[in-house]
């Protein structure tokens, strides 16, 4: 028998309240959510097939999405591979270990996401539906699993929403908590359940939404969400894209960790007429810039490259003032 609607319910109401009164309000929208992280080419492909397939779904149908986890540990354990795997939380261990353009020497196990979009789901019309499962951890390291009410009594949901620093004694069994899973049948449809596809800036929402075209259909559920609670924030990233007579205006999120300078490359490419070129190979990302050219009226592409890897394109218009 699968989870019943009262005990997802009640589970929303008793944790939301709580978690708003604690050090990390931010918290309270988790208990009512269920949450993927996806790279930018990930996410374009599921979007664009109004769908999200199982590992095992995917490579039967040549349609595999970018793996963003090493190779050793997605063969850890395969027990996850025919379902469709959601998290009851963001910024988990393994996103923090992939999220962000780095130097490469700082990719975890060479693998990393430049451009990461987390995808939020109504936890209820997910958790109930007939064949759901829900692992105490990640399913590559062999947890508990479970499938009804008795099972999902016995998830620490103050181990898997833990947030902050965590005691020595405590590390192994929070880390591994906060890797629980959710594991539904595949295909899962994105709708009724999709709720949102959260992006770090406005520059990222632009280019996601670039990327997908302008007939996708619903571009109002790609949103921007920079406060805490979603992201970790940790790496360079462009937040605003501008065009102006005088140039590109374009302001960079400061690493938290790593250098706060790294190469960049600016293309802006024209309708008519060859494209124009900046390079800068330890730009400081704390900055805000501008790359100078004389620009007429018209539509460009612009696009931007943080440490090689695309962090922008989009297409702008520039017009001139009524005033």
């Amino acid at each position: 028998m699968p989870l019943t609607p009262a005990t997802v319910a009640q589970h929303i109401a008793v944790w939301e309240p709580h978690l708003k009164l604690t050090s990390y309000p931010y918290r309270q929208h988790w208990p009512s959510r269920l949450f993927r992280h996806e790279p930018l080419e990930s996410v374009v492909r599921i979007l664009n097939s109004a769908e999200l397939l199982s590992r095992e779904d995917a490579e039967q149908q040549d349609v595999l999405l970018t793996d963003v986890a090493p190779e050793h540990i997605i063969q850890a354990n395969c027990a996850a591979h025919d379902s469709v795997r959601l998290y009851f939380r963001p910024r988990t261990p393994t996103q923090f270990n992939i999220e962000g353009i780095r130097e490469p020497t700082d990719y975890y196990f060479g693998k990393h996401a430049p451009v990461l979009y987390m995808m939020c789901f109504d936890a209820g019309g997910i958790l109930t539906q007939p064949g759901v499962r829900f692992s105490d951890g990640n399913m590559q390291g062999l947890p508990h699993v479970f499938h009804d009410d008795a099972g999902f009594q016995q998830l620490v949901f103050a181990d898997i929403y833990h947030e902050g620093r965590i005691p020595e004694a405590d590390r192994e069994r929070v880390r591994r908590s906060r890797c629980a899973e959710v594991l539904v049948p595949s295909p899962l449809p994105l709708a009724p359940s999709l709720r949102a596809v959260v992006c770090r800036s406005s520059a990222e929402r632009q280019l996601l939404l670039h990327e997908l075209g302008a007939a996708f259909p619903a571009r109002d559920r790609i949103r921007v969400f920079n406060e805490a609670g979603v992201f970790n924030l940790d790496y360079a990233f462009v937040e605003t894209v501008d065009l102006a007579k005088d140039g590109v205006h374009v302001k960079f999120h400061c690493p938290r960790r790593g250098p706060i300078a790294g190469k960049v490359e600016v293309r802006v490419t024209p309708d008519v007429g060859p494209a124009i070129r900046w390079g800068n190979d330890a730009l400081e990302f704390w900055k805000k810039w501008t790359f100078t050219y004389v620009l007429l009226q018209g539509s460009y592409l612009v696009e931007i490259w943080i440490r090689g890897c695309l962090a922008y394109r989009a297409r702008a218009i520039l017009a001139d003032e009524p005033f």
